[in-house]
């Protein structure tokens, strides 16, 4: 979960950079919590939890951790001096 919240902090933090606004990230925080909690409707059990089928998960984070790391690499190249 730690994990998780870093990554989705980043892509959060991207958006609100890029926007010069809060309220995309607002949303988007609102439609993750929305669609995070929607796979556990369909599990059977939750024991298996840190594979399972939920974003918090390994395998839901593949493509969250893929977004971050592109989000850091490009940043790098567009950082302008002040």
């Amino acid at each position: 979960m730690t994990i998780f919240c870093i990554v989705c902090g980043i892509f959060f933090t991207w958006l609100t950079k890029k926007t010069n606004s809060c309220i995309p990230a607002v949303l988007a925080h609102g439609a993750l919590n929305g669609f995070a909690a929607a796979p556990t409707f369909f599990i059977a059990n939750n024991e298996d939890v840190l594979l399972g089928p939920t974003a918090c998960g390994l395998i839901g984070m593949v493509g969250f951790i893929s977004l971050a790391i592109f989000i850091l690499c490009a940043s790098k190249q567009t950082v302008k001096s002040v």
